[in-house]
């Protein structure tokens, strides 16, 4: 009977053993299961990180009128698993979707608007472009155009009233409405019906400042001509009742451009540096470069060194030796323009679009024709006078008129290095003159120019508008943007 007492206490002490053991492995089993669980969010959170769309960030849109816009927005972070290509702006009205291009400055994109509707509210998305893959993005950004305060049809009868007697063609129609537009603005017009560079530098103005954001300018829109698309412009900003050039005029800031990174300032004054431009281009032209070491121009650059080692062991005087080294560079660099002559044709242009000045068969780079524009009215506004111009942009063909006096490359050949030399003290050999690329200018008349008040006031605020003058021709000046 002990026996049997013991086993049913062994036999009890087994079940409680074994209803622990359960209900421990009951526990495990529960915990590990609550962690697969956790395991599994955490893994469903990472799966949602992934398919989270691009995050832009959106500013305030830049707003002219009632129809004209400038909008912009920041890529703050993408998901993509390749760059897009580009970024395309969408603005929807709730009916109709128009969309741009971005424009990307200072990792900022940018686009203008035009025509958009007054009193309506649009909404903005962006739409990412891999290939021929689009893809809206999810953040979206909500803006309201401005009320009309006075009809297109009453600003047009203030135009005509403005305009007054003044008749002509269409073209001219144009003009005579932008000129009224101009002094419905409180803006000096010109003189009516006729296209002055006063009427141009103040429509330059407005084109400018209806199309730049901060150190964003579009400048496809800038045409500094009559044009209907500015006209239009105009007067939609007129209909909100604008009537100063405060409230359109914007300042003016010198910009970096294709060539800025050559600009120099030393003790002739300031200058693209095209010695150097040119030879950095060289480096990738094994034809060109081959050209470069028969014809060397710097004398630091090892193929002049080595062309004239024996004029270094003659043992010159060093003034004597530094004369004579750079009459033979002057006479090489002649030499290697006209040998090199497509090279250059292709590469010594201007890199921007050419605006005609007013008043003269002038031409110069659109980016030049802004800031020139503010300075010519800052000018006027201050002295009275209005600047003229002799030259802006040269060709290379009237380039070596130029340089050669008329003779041509088959005279200016024949001349020894010290004449070239002395030649390339007042003129430039073709391909390295600044007015080949659109940005320098001559003024008029260059011989009393230096005793006007206009050349005072360039003298002294020239470098406002990225103006620096050439200190032996006090008459000629170069476009170089922004300078430390």
């Amino acid at each position: 009977m002990k026996k049997q007492g013991k086993m049913k206490k062994s036999i009890i002490i087994v079940v409680l053993i074994t209803l622990f053991c359960i209900s421990c492995s009951g526990a495990v089993i529960e915990e590990n299961i609550e962690e697969i669980k956790v395991i599994d969010e955490v893994e469903m959170v990472e799966d949602v990180v992934q398919k989270k769309d691009n995050e832009i960030e959106y500013f305030e849109p830049q707003i002219f009128g009632c129809s004209w816009a400038i909008v912009s927005f920041n890529v703050i972070g993408t998901q993509e698993k390749e760059d897009p290509i580009e970024y395309e702006i969408q603005l929807s009205d709730g009916v109709h979707v128009i969309s741009q291009k971005a424009d990307f400055v200072d990792g900022k994109g940018y686009a203008v608007f035009e025509n958009l509707n007054d009193s309506t509210q649009y909404t903005m998305s962006i739409c990412t472009v891999i290939g021929d893959v689009k893809k809206v993005c999810e953040d979206t950004f909500e803006f309201v155009m401005p009320e009309r305060e006075i009809s297109l049809t009453d600003i047009d009868m203030y135009i005509n009233d403005e305009i007054d007697e003044h008749t002509g063609s269409k073209e001219n129609q144009v003009l005579l409405e932008i000129q009224a537009c101009l002094s419905l603005l409180g803006l000096e017009s010109g003189r009516y019906g006729h296209f002055d560079p006063v009427t141009q530098s103040n429509l330059c103005q407005i084109e400018y400042s209806l199309n730049t954001r901060g150190r964003y300018v579009k400048y496809d829109n800038i045409l500094a001509v009559p044009n209907e698309k500015t006209l239009n412009a105009m007067k939609d900003i007129l209909s909100r009742n604008l009537t100063t050039p405060s409230d359109i005029i914007q300042d003016f800031t010198p910009a970096d451009y294709e060539l800025s990174e050559y600009a120099i300032i030393d003790t002739s004054g300031g200058k693209l540096d095209i010695e150097r431009y040119v030879l950095d281009l060289i480096e990738g032209n094994e034809a060109i470069k081959q050209i470069y070491i028969d014809y060397p121009y710097d004398v630091e650059s090892d193929a002049f060194k080595t062309l004239y080692k024996e004029e270094y062991e003659k043992g010159s005087t060093i003034e004597s030796l530094e004369l004579r080294l750079r009459q033979y560079a002057a006479k090489n660099k002649a030499q290697f323009s006209w040998k090199a002559e497509e090279f250059l044709l292709d590469i010594a242009k201007p890199a921007q679009r050419l605006i005609v000045m007013a008043g003269s068969n002038n031409k110069i780079t659109v980016n030049t024709m802004i800031a020139y524009s503010y300075l010519f009215m800052d000018a006027f506004r201050a002295t009275g006078g209005q600047f003229m111009t002799s030259t802006t942009y040269r060709d290379y063909t009237f380039q070596w008129k130029l340089y050669s006096k008329g003779g041509g490359k088959s005279v200016a050949s024949r001349h020894n290095p010290s004449w070239h030399y002395n030649r390339q003290v007042y003129s430039y050999v073709p391909g390295f003159s600044n007015h080949q690329y659109g940005v320098a200018i001559d003024f008029h008349d260059r011989t009393t120019f230096h005793e006007t008040k206009l050349y005072e006031f360039l003298n002294e605020n020239g470098y406002k508008y990225g103006f620096y003058n050439y200190l032996i021709e006090p008459w000629h000046w170069v476009y170089l943007g922004e300078m430390e």
